[in-house]
């Protein structure tokens, strides 16, 4: 009964569509549709042309049942009937198209509409716009319009080709520049190249709007989480064009003209010296490659591929098809609501909106949890507080709405609470028993570093100029080779003088003898010895120029690349000589599992290194320490050095030299380089001994880290690993906000 009277009351309604609606008639795939432009909220829709006539006859006066009267007259089989016009009123006031007090307010205010669920969130996307850009963009399209002719675009496919078959000839060079450009060190150049690329790649949008005679009417840089800067252009124009072709030019003109940069700087970096030019070579391309298929090529967000994917399939307004079809299926499943109304235009593509709505609500679920834990590292644990008031607010707006509609309904829909109690009730307790039940093993994967046990590290004993040095590191040597040479020239000159002096004593003391001076000969030839004493002293000083390898094995330099005309003073590292038998690998185990990892001695684990794809490396577990310790088990795994391990910098930090690492004091910028702060939290160390004999081209470098996979560490259930995960954030966040504060 009260399902009735809703469809009764609803038809006897008087519902208005907004005056300031556009409608535009197109050819979409060649059936006749019409496309709604709304510029207050800001999106194009596009409806039948049944739909189209049945709105215009919603002018406040008429009621829904005269218009669906009159779409019976005219479209006969096609008309829209009394379920029909329900769904498709439930779509129009979804998207704000029927006149309301809301919106008529936003239409007052001037400014661009938000909808009211995501208000809260707007200040995670604030947006700056830059004003109207349409004259410009005129400009670059009489400049670099000709981009889109098709010679050109044949000249792309080649390039892009071309670059391709370089990438799979080159992909392990390529896999470990990709680890080695994400350190912090290259942050600041990604972040130039990046906001670079992304400028080019909206201006390309607006100069294939223009291209096809549309308007550019705004551009302007938004903020996602307060950091990630976002370049966005108004293209919107592009709707209006007839036909999908131009469309999806106007879509793909960003990743165009960014595959193309991609492929010219792979092609260049394949070919140029090391350098900055090819470092800023390969950040073009990890930037414009990696990121556009990450981002603007993912259908699953509102960029150019989700509008690509509609264009394609010719289904429009796919994003909020798919959502309203997860929504049905709550209501209808979860909620018991028998007459949930099916989204409006789903029967179009059921199978694609099925699983694209899924998709993107898991998607969706996966970003929000990036941004929010991505917010709440901000602001020196003030992000913690904004984080909470967000989840808070969001929390309270959707279980306050929930309720509502759980006991008052919305329009005919109204829940069976006899039935969704019990199904809300069944839910929460499979979701605990998954929490409790389903086991998880989320330490299978441990940090791993390359250290080699009583490395020989050479150093300069005397001062001088590097002037001849080893073609490059990672070569193997043999015990005596030199590595380095130095030249001091005031060492040679005083040899050189002390030989001369010798040569004087000798003369005098030779005389001394002839004319029969016994004391004074006797005197010149203890001069004469203590000159010997200083002359085999200097020549071993001398001797020490010639840094040589004082056992076979690789030698490895961190500061190779500055050795080259350097002058050393003494205890300066030039390198180190590593032995292939000496070879271990360092694992940094929580202690969460080290009980696990212990009893497990003699097990084997399968260690992956950055930059070796496809090369695992079996070891097998030597030992577990007792003890934890608060210090980095090696630089290379510290956050500040670009490792997996999140440190905090302390008053006093232990140098190589305190570690055992070296002979001498280091200098202060030396302490300052070397120094990686403590752990967070103490972790223990575990030792593994790789089992197969590495050929030298595939040798295990000193300092080179990943992770060990360790199959067989004991599992955790799914609840407590969330549980102790949060619990160890939050105590950090908190911690490392005291200690800023």
């Amino acid at each position: 009964m009260n399902t009735d009277r809703s469809i009764h009351e609803s038809m006897r309604s008087h519902p208005r569509v907004r005056p300031d609606l556009r409608f535009r008639f197109q050819k979409n795939g060649g059936d006749p549709v019409y496309l709604i432009e709304d510029g207050l909220y800001r999106q194009f829709l596009h409806i039948g042309v049944p739909e189209f006539h049945f709105l215009r006859q919603l002018d406040g006066v008429t009621t829904v049942a005269a218009a669906v009267a009159a779409s019976a007259r005219r479209f006969g089989s096609r008309a829209i009937g009394e379920n029909e016009a329900i769904d498709l009123l439930h779509w129009a006031g979804e998207r704000h198209l029927l006149q309301s007090p809301e919106t008529e307010h936003d239409a007052e205010s001037g400014g661009t509409a938000e909808r009211g669920t995501f208000r809260i969130m707007q200040v995670l996307f604030w947006r700056m716009p830059l004003g109207n850009p349409d004259r410009f963009m005129a400009i670059l399209n009489r400049l670099f319009g000709w981009s889109f002719s098709l010679p050109v675009r044949l000249i792309w496919l080649a390039v892009v080709v071309w670059a391709l078959f370089l990438a799979v000839e080159n992909a392990g060079q390529l896999a470990g520049a990709s680890a080695t450009a994400i350190l912090p060190g290259n942050w600041w150049r990604l972040i130039l190249v990046y906001a670079v690329l992304k400028v080019i790649h909206e201006c390309w949008h607006g100069i294939a709007v223009k291209r096809y005679g549309g308007r550019v009417p705004e551009w302007g840089i938004q903020l996602l989480a307060f950091i990630t800067p976002l370049t966005f252009v108004d293209a919107s124009d592009s709707w209006t064009f007839p036909g999908r072709k131009r469309r999806m030019m106007v879509t793909a003109a960003g990743m165009y003209v960014e595959f193309f940069l991609a492929a010219c700087a792979l092609i260049f970096w394949e070919q140029a010296d090391p350098g900055i030019a090819r470092a800023v070579a390969f950040d073009v391309v990890f930037m414009a490659s990696v990121t556009t298929l990450l981002f603007n090529l993912n259908p699953l967000m509102r960029f150019d591929g989700y509008y690509m994917l509609s264009d394609l399939t010719g289904v429009h307004n796919l994003g909020p098809k798919g959502q309203s079809y997860v929504k049905w299926l709550a209501k209808r499943f979860l909620l018991g609501v028998r007459n949930a109304q099916i989204p409006a235009g789903y029967r179009q593509a059921p199978r694609l909106i099925a699983i694209y709505g899924i998709a993107a609500a898991a998607w969706r679920v996966v970003i929000w949890t990036t941004i929010l834990l991505l917010v709440a590292t901000l602001f020196q644990g003030a992000g913690a507080v904004l984080t909470l008031l967000i989840l808070v607010g969001v929390g309270l707006r959707g279980a306050g709405a929930f309720i509502r509609y759980l006991y008052e309904g919305s329009g005919a829909e109204r829940p069976r609470l006899r039935v969704a109690l019990p199904r809300l009730a069944a839910a929460i307790a499979l979701l605990a028993t998954m929490l409790i039940v389903v086991r998880v093993q989320p330490s299978s994967r441990l940090p791993a570093v390359v250290e080699y046990e009583d490395s020989p590290v050479l150093r300069a004993e005397c001062p001088g100029t590097v002037v001849e040095w080893i073609d490059e590191p990672g070569v193997w040597v043999e015990a005596g080779q030199i590595v380095v040479r130095l030249e001091n020239r005031e060492r040679v000159t005083e040899l050189a003088r002390l030989e001369i002096e010798r040569e004087r004593s000798r003369v005098r003391s030779r005389e001394y003898l002839d004319e029969g001076s016994i004391a004074a000969h006797q005197a010149e030839e203890r001069a004469i010895a203590g000159l010997d004493e200083r002359i085999t002293l200097e020549s071993k000083i001398l001797e020490t120029l010639s840094i040589r390898a004082p056992e076979g094995g690789i030698f490895v330099s961190r500061q190779f690349s500055t050795l080259p005309g350097r002058y050393l003073m003494p205890g300066d590292e030039v390198g180190r000589i590593v032995v292939p038998d000496r070879m271990r690998v360092l694992i940094s185990v929580p202690q969460r599992v080290r009980d696990s990892i212990a009893k497990r001695t003699g097990d084997e684990v399968e260690l992956r290194l950055r930059g070796r794809a496809g090369f695992p490396v079996g070891a097998r577990i030597e030992r577990v320490e007792a003890g934890a310790d608060s210090e980095p088990p090696h630089a290379a795994l510290a956050a500040t050095k670009g490792g997996p391990l999140a440190v905090r910098p302390v008053a006093d930090i232990e140098t190589e030299r305190e570690r055992g690492l070296a002979g001498s004091e280091l200098r202060e910028e030396d302490r300052e380089e070397n120094a990686t702060g403590e752990l967070i939290r103490p972790r223990f160390r575990a030792y593994a001994i790789p089992e197969e004999n590495l050929s030298r081209d595939r040798m295990l470098m000193e300092g080179e880290w990943g992770y060990a996979r360790v199959a067989w560490a004991d599992r955790e259930t799914l609840g407590g690993w969330i549980w102790s995960r949060t619990g160890d954030y939050l105590e950090r966040r908190l911690r490392d906000s005291a200690l800023q504060w």
